[in-house]
């Protein structure tokens, strides 16, 4: 379990480590950090916890200003260096001393802090190069790599490093990524590793996604690795049959496509099988096929689908909207429910027991009426027969509200219902979810702007 906010969060046995705390059961938070290295108050923790120190790297050239982010992997500065130094001789001789395991990104100012903050020691089988901790891509010049072959001659040693036989040539983003995905394979390489105590030298934009507070150059945080929580994040789903609705969902970072299908298969009560995921790729309009095996894409659409559903765990906004002919369709079964002899009646009795027909009794009482017949449409189409459903419809309708054919058939509908609109009834307005019960109109939203006649 985390710990609570206010709970130090101890180091390994005997050694300093900097107050950690969890942020939202997700995050781990470090206390705290100066730019001469993070020192730590005293913490015990049982033996059997496997602990991990993350160690933001050193100031290098392009933390100084926009000179240095011109230089391709920066190295560290003087100033870097004397942080090294500080580290070294507060609280980074005990850790490095003690850890087992010590991943280090194959970023130069990485390598230079880890070797520094290990006491210059470059010949040690604790080091395990990574590309997987490497600092994201923002376009800027400093954050590209030095190519393998280069790194061999560069910096000799850590030919002999673990890991380095698997560094690609070019093993840095050059692109935007999806970085959840990446920090989450990230943690699980780390909690697969038979280590108990791991150190992980990176960079600020990948502890951004583990911590809650920005680390400093050379500042430290530890933590107990089996209490890490992925990354969060939002991926954007669409069906295949109607790619202006959207899904927003927020699923773990380490979410693969097979179970982005599953909870989509629980939610739409058909197989995960039947369902494919295509890859928004970087070419406008065009998607690829998933494997069940990738990472959960941040755009995709979900064939063969022509809706989906803000059942689906993980929801966070669900944008229906409607093709024209599915729209007409629905306006038409609309009209067909509100013409029925008995919901006319039934109408016909409401209207005389309420002669204004302003009171908040008269207009709740006629929602509920118009709901009668709603609910039993709007499920064919995708939305919730409530309250609810009606709103989502209304939303769905911003898209053809100015279709001409559109507009006269909501005219159509509001005069069957004795309702009397505006020139500009044909726009419907979008009316949040704590006004579904004031909804005053029956347009084809069964929600409008609109006139007692």
């Amino acid at each position: 379990q985390p710990l609570c906010s206010d709970s130090p969060f101890a180091s390994p046995p005997g050694l300093p480590g900097a107050s950690c705390k969890m942020a939202n059961a997700n995050l781990a938070v470090p206390a705290s950090g100066s730019s001469q290295g993070a020192a730590s108050p005293q913490g015990r923790e049982p033996d059997e916890e496997r602990w991990v120190c993350f160690v933001r790297h050193a100031e290098a050239r392009h933390n100084t200003g926009s000179e240095g982010e011109a230089m391709p992997d920066s190295p560290l500065t003087k100033r870097g260096r004397e942080q090294c130094d500080a580290a070294l001789g507060s609280w980074a001789s005990a850790v490095f001393g003690q850890a087992e395991l010590i991943v280090v990104s194959p970023m130069l100012r990485a390598v230079q802090t880890a070797v520094s903050m290990n006491g210059n020691v470059t010949k040690d089988p604790r080091f395990y190069i990574l590309a997987l901790c490497t600092e994201r891509w923002n376009g800027k010049l400093c954050n590209m790599g030095t190519p393998k072959s280069v790194l061999r001659t560069r910096l000799p040693y850590v030919e002999a490093w673990r890991g380095f036989t698997d560094l690609a040539e070019q093993w840095w983003p050059v692109d935007k990524e999806d970085e959840p995905a990446r920090v989450a394979q990230l943690l699980a390489f780390l909690r697969r590793r038979p280590e108990q105590s791991i150190i992980v030298v990176t960079h600020g934009g990948i502890l951004a996604h583990i911590v809650d507070v920005p680390l400093s150059n050379a500042a430290h945080c530890m933590a107990k690795l089996d209490s890490l929580r992925d990354p969060v994040k939002t991926v954007r789903l669409s069906p295949s049959e109607n790619p202006r609705e959207e899904l927003d969902l927020e699923v773990p970072g380490g979410e693969t496509v097979l179970d982005l299908k599953q909870r989509l298969a629980a939610a739409l009560d058909c197989e995960a099988a039947t369902l494919q995921l295509l890859r928004k790729t970087g070419l406008p309009g065009t998607f690829k096929e998933c494997d069940d095996s990738d990472p959960a894409p941040l755009i995709a659409r979900v064939e063969p689908l022509q809706t989906l559903s803000d059942k689906v765990a993980g929801t966070k906004e669900w944008r229906q909207t409607l093709s024209k002919p599915r729209a007409l369709e629905l306006q038409k079964d609309l009209y067909e429910g509100f013409r029925q002899e008995g919901f006319v009646k039934a109408l016909h009795e409401l209207n005389g027991r309420h002669p204004d027909r302003s009171s908040r009794e008269y207009v709740e009482a006629r929602q509920r009426l118009f709901l009668s017949v709603q609910a039993g449409v709007l499920p064919r189409f995708g939305f919730e027969g409530s309250a609810r459903g009606v709103v989502n419809m209304t939303r769905a309708f911003v898209f053809v509200n100015s279709d001409p054919e559109i507009k006269a058939m909501s005219r159509e509908i509001n005069q069957l219902l004795g309702i009397q609109t505006p020139a500009t009834s044909g726009q419907l307005t979008e009316v949040p979810a704590s006004r579904a019960g004031d909804c005053r109109g029956a347009s084809a939203s069964g929600c409008g702007s609109t006139r007692k006649k």
